[in-house]
């Protein structure tokens, strides 16, 4: 239930490109999505999971984060 009304607010309050599915992430930072999944899991990395869709959802700038940091350009 947290995480649908977490959902909720962030396609409410967030802009619309900024929430964005684990497929799309991953097809935008070049990697398959088991890689983003590690990536989340060893990051602690904030997500939100849609049960209706059976989906998980990330902020991009989570994404950026996550792809700065695994290349180098981020301690």
């Amino acid at each position: 239930m947290l995480d649908a009304a977490l959902l909720q607010f962030s396609r409410e309050h967030l802009p619309p490109d900024q929430l964005v599915s684990v497929a799309a992430a991953a097809k935008e930072i070049g990697r398959g999505r088991q890689t983003l999944h590690e990536w989340m899991g060893s990051e602690g990395t904030l997500w939100i999971y849609e049960a209706e869709r059976d989906g998980m959802w990330l902020d991009s700038r989570e994404i950026r984060r996550l792809w700065r940091k695994k290349h180098g350009l981020q301690t």
